[in-house]
């Protein structure tokens, strides 16, 4: 299943995308600066976005 994950670079964020992953999901993180660190995999994308903004 393809995840679109907003806050992933928030504490509780990068737990449940490391959740995701070890699940076997393709997991979009969503951050406002564009980065996570501690989630090194390969079905694991960044991008920059803020979720106020429509």
């Amino acid at each position: 299943m393809d995840v679109l994950l907003l806050g992933a670079s928030g504490r509780i964020g990068r737990r449940i995308a490391t959740e995701l992953l070890s699940r076997g999901h393709t997991v979009t993180g969503v951050s406002r600066s564009g980065s996570v660190e501690d989630v090194d995999d390969p079905a694991f994308t960044v991008v920059a976005g803020d979720a106020a903004d429509a």
